[in-house]
């Protein structure tokens, strides 16, 4: 009986030991991959990753979504293969997908989502996302902001309730830290201007002043 007991604890520990390289192996895979973002993601377009279980090494993930969704043709993207280079957003939305599964609050997950389905040309797909992503994270800067930025250029493919989130993004940004990168894209992009304006003349006159005071600065470095 004594024998079978040592059997039994040994085979429990190693069941433990085999979970704990399992998670190991998991939580690395964002940094084994490859040196740059461009390189793990190219290695994931041939074998996908697993979701990693902390938060931490998902986001580590995402990041480098993020990052080549960015620059679809930054240089070391023309680097890779083509076949490569088209698969690199199916692989990010299924990334991003496995993420949302798993973490169903990470709105980060879903924003990535979103900018993989707008590169895929899936604009209903763009769109769910993106309300997902303010849905489950509507006050975090960070990420309202990438929202924001997506979209705005892809503006005329939102339909109305996507509107509305580009629409407190905004609200949210305005009257936070995300006002002076608003007013940069202000001074920047001319076709935002009057979407921008419209949101903030509905806000409080205070607001609206700080507003004015950081486009105006945003305009006299631009020059």
């Amino acid at each position: 009986m004594k024998a079978f007991s040592h059997v039994l604890l040994a085979f429990g520990g190693l069941l433990i030991a085999a979970g704990g390289a399992w998670a190991i192996t998991l939580e690395s895979v964002p940094l084994v991959a490859g040196d740059t973002s461009v390189a793990r993601v190219a290695s994931w377009t041939a074998s996908p990753p697993g979701i990693p279980l902390s938060i931490t090494a998902q986001n580590l993930l995402l990041v480098d979504c993020e990052t080549v969704l960015k620059a679809p043709d930054a240089l070391g993207m023309r680097y890779l293969d083509q076949a490569v280079r088209d698969r690199v957003p199916a692989t990010c939305m299924s990334i991003a997908r496995g993420i949302t599964e798993t973490s169903v609050t990470s709105g980060y997950g879903w924003l990535v989502a979103a900018m993989a389905a707008a590169q895929m040309g899936d604009v209903e797909t763009m769109n769910q996302a993106l309300r997902r992503s303010r849905a489950v994270a509507p006050s975090e800067g960070w990420i309202a902001a990438d929202r924001l930025i997506l979209a705005d250029i892809h503006y005329d493919s939102l339909d109305a309730e996507t509107r509305k989130v580009y629409e407190d993004d905004m609200q949210l940004l305005v009257q936070t830290r995300g006002a002076a990168d608003i007013a940069r894209r202000y001074a920047s992009h001319p076709q935002f201007r009057e979407r921008i304006t419209a949101v903030v003349e509905t806000m409080p006159a205070a607001v609206q002043r700080r507003f004015v005071n950081l486009v105006g600065a945003a305009l006299r470095a631009s020059r």
